[in-house]
């Protein structure tokens, strides 16, 4: 490479600042660094017009007749021994010791390095050491070979090709092709048939042996014909309802009437945590059979080809999902917006959009300077023919926001900046059709919601659907595409301009949808937590939790149209209504949205096919934290809803106001009762939701009395056995470890 300056021009610049001109005018003047002429100054110093003469970059030519060189002998561990201790112990310099010996100083150092590490082992400390690669490029990700094993605990007889069918898809296409297939069943000694059986043997513990009996039995059950198996889980539903109320009022009551007071002290305080335990261990039961039914509907639903279904709807049809209907109150009647579970159908190939509205996806930030790389990077690779806009919404104190807009600088054309009253905006185009904007605002009012409510500001008008993602989500490129399949499946359509109904808009109840309007406001997405799963048990535990969360009890209420909770991140909402609903500041902001849908009449859709990998709460500390508040927020948006959800509101009639220009203090408005646009299925759903943070309180509570009225006070309701007693126990022990299992 030719040098930009020849020697005469390098001396010309070292005589004006050996004459008296400053080394940073003279580096202005001529482009060039300071430190490139400190280097300069410093050769011409020691070697005059020879330190200024341009070295040849690259390797050195090699001569037309080279020398012939013996084979080069390894220095043994003894020398390599002698010259650590050279530098240790005499204190030579490493420089002279790497050139007396002819090596490179970088070996000697880590050498020397390796001897102070390891000081019982001397000699083997500066050995050559076998270098160990734990990952290869391109190697098949240790999540993938999770999947393949998986598959191959439970069906070892499968071969390449099957694994390749039985693999979970993304986008219609596997996650893992047959030549990578083929790469980790040789990297595991699984290629032959033998091999994959003894592996699978192996595999079989007793927990796992447990579970698949479990589910076996379960799937036997569900293989019982359509209509007696309908008979027989009514008839156990009713009797159990029936025996439940029959001990739990009269039994209890009358026991607690005319024996508490005529028995000794001991006894008392044991027949006090008796009924506690009864009493928390019963409440808790209820959510156990909210999980067992879950359990139990999701695999009948299996067992199902997906989108086969009656005239009547999924749980209007006949044989397994009849009984869910009665138990439930839905009948057979058809309600406008009744879904048919489509959450559920994993291919939507048949579904072929014929526009591509433009789509604003929203990202709050807060000190997120670890992930912000990759977020950014996946953020503005979506595979989305049509244009869509990235809005960061950034409240960070650190380095996040320097990097966001060095990468606007970088990235971006046409960069403009804006700034308001407490907020800068900053935007340039990525790519054709792809818009970035940086909203950063200097404090956190509001937290996420308030950041949200902000970013709705910025919104280009032309938005039609918005999609929330949190920092440490990483969605895929097709995800954009498919939750506008999911819409266009359920909704029918994509155009939703225009259709807001004109009831509302005269806010006589805001509750009423036009005819001609779809009630489908938001699709929500499997939050995939599996980034960090393997890094500590927390993470596991987590990673377990989501996978029963949202495999299971999600897809759950998508069958028997429970309510659907949006999870704040991989989900899709209509800008119509999001506009209409607006954003607000509680620190659970997306369960308030979901509580002010519902209760404006809009449904929301869930999916289990939309997937975005996410990383867990990784430490105790966050993890107590993120509860806390998930509980707080949670908490708060029930109290204030409750009634209204559960009953309905009264709301002032605008069409009954005298049409004065001046209101008069004689007369009051007039007032209408809105009934609660919540169905039966979803009223139930909430009252599942409302305690759903003390959960653990009741089984604590329970369990804990009952172990205390067995060992320590031996006391027994008269009516409850121990057999009865431990049964209850168990089954509230197993039910959530149960669903999660299979959930996973």
């Amino acid at each position: 490479m030719k040098s930009k300056h020849s020697v005469q021009e390098r001396i010309a610049l070292i005589e004006k600042i050996l004459s008296g001109d400053s080394i940073s005018s003279v580096a202005k003047d001529s482009k060039i660094s300071r430190t490139l002429l400190h280097r300069w100054l410093k050769r011409y110093k020691e070697f005059g017009r020879k330190g200024l003469i341009p070295k040849t970059s690259g390797r050195p030519k090699k001569s037309k007749t080279p020398k012939k060189l013996g084979p080069v002998e390894p220095l043994s561990s003894h020398e390599r021994f002698r010259m650590v201790q050279e530098v240790l112990e005499e204190g030579k310099s490493a420089s002279e010791i790497a050139k007396k010996y002819g090596i490179s100083r970088v070996s000697l150092y880590k050498w020397i390095r390796r001897f102070k590490e390891a000081p019982d082992k001397r000699l083997a400390a500066v050995e050559d050491k076998e270098r160990k690669v734990k990952h290869y490029f391109r190697q098949t990700p240790e999540k993938y070979e999770e999947v393949i094993l998986n598959l191959v605990t439970r069906h070892p007889e499968y071969g390449v090709r099957r694994l390749l069918q039985e693999v979970p898809k993304i986008g219609g296409k596997p996650i893992i092709g047959h030549h990578g297939i083929q790469n980790v069943l040789r990297r595991h000694d699984l290629s032959i048939y033998e091999q994959r059986l003894a592996y699978a043997q192996a595999q079989i513990t007793p927990v796992t042996r447990i579970i698949t009996q479990v589910i076996g039995f379960a799937s036997r059950f569900f293989a019982i014909p359509q209509i007696p198996r309908a008979r027989i889980v009514r008839f156990g539903a009713v009797l159990a309802l029936s025996m439940f109320a029959t001990v739990v009022i009269l039994g209890l009551g009358s026991f607690l009437a005319a024996t508490f007071v005529s028995v000794p002290l001991a006894t008392k305080i044991g027949l006090i945590f008796a009924t506690s335990a009864l009493f928390f261990g019963s409440v808790f039961f209820l959510y156990s059979l909210k999980y067992y039914l879950s359990l139990a509907i999701v695999l009948s639903f299996g067992q199902q080809e997906v989108g086969e279904t009656n005239e009547g709807g999924l749980l209007n049809g006949s044989g397994s999902n009849r009984f869910l209907s009665w138990i439930l109150g839905l009948g057979k009647r058809k309600e406008e917006g009744r879904r048919k579970a489509i959450g559920l159908k994993p291919n939507l190939e048949h579904i072929t959009l014929k526009r591509y509205p433009k789509i604003s996806v929203h990202i709050p930030l807060y000190n997120e300077k670890n992930v912000v790389e990759r977020l950014l990077s996946a953020v503005t690779s979506f595979d989305y023919q049509g244009d869509y806009e990235i809005i960061i919404a950034d409240d960070s104190t650190d380095e996040t926001t320097t990097f966001i807009r060095s990468y606007l600088e970088r990235k971006g054309k046409n960069l403009t900046t804006r700034r308001g009253d407490g907020w800068t905006l900053a935007s340039a185009e990525i790519s054709p059709g792809v818009v970035l904007k940086h909203l950063h605002r200097t404090s956190r009012s509001g937290f996420k919601g308030g950041a949200l409510k902000e970013a709705l500001v910025h919104t280009d008008p032309k938005v039609e659907f918005i999609s929330v993602f949190d920092a440490d989500f990483v969605p895929y490129p097709d995800t954009l595409e498919l939750f506008l399949k999911y819409f266009q499946a359920t909704a029918g359509t994509l155009d939703f301009r225009g259709q807001r109904s004109e009831v509302g808009k005269e806010k006589l109840t805001s509750s009423v949808l036009s005819s001609n309007t779809s009630n489908i406001a938001a699709v929500q997405g499997y939050q995939w937590h599996v980034l960090n799963k393997s890094e500590n048990w927390i993470t596991r535990g987590v990673r377990a939790e989501y996978a029963g969360s949202y495999v299971i009890e999600r897809s759950g209420e998508e069958i028997y149209s429970g309510i659907k909770q949006i999870s704040g991140a991989v989900y899709m909402i209509r800008r119509d209504v999001l506009d209409e609903i607006g954003w607000e500041t509680s620190i659970t902001e997306d369960f308030q949205l979901t509580l002010k849908l519902y209760e404006k009449g809009y449904k929301v859709v869930y999916t289990p096919y939309i997937q975005a990998p996410a990383e867990c709460v990784s430490t105790l500390k966050r993890l107590i934290r993120q509860r806390m508040r998930w509980a707080e927020g949670h908490s708060n948006n029930i109290k204030r809803m409750f009634t209204r959800l559960m009953f309905g509101k009264w709301e002032v009639n605008s069409h009954l106001l005298p049409l004065t220009s001046k209101p008069t203090s004689h007369l009051s408005p007039s007032k209408v009762f809105t009934p609660s646009p919540l169905t039966l299925s979803e009223k139930l759903e909430f009252l599942y939701l409302s305690p759903y943070y003390l959960q653990s309180f009741f089984f604590l509570v329970g369990t804990m009395s009952w172990l205390i009225s067995e060992a320590i006070f031996p006391a027994r309701l008269p009516f409850w056995t121990s057999l009865w007693g431990w049964s209850l126990v168990l089954t509230n022990f197993l039910s959530l470890p149960l669903m999660n299992a299979v959930g996973m």
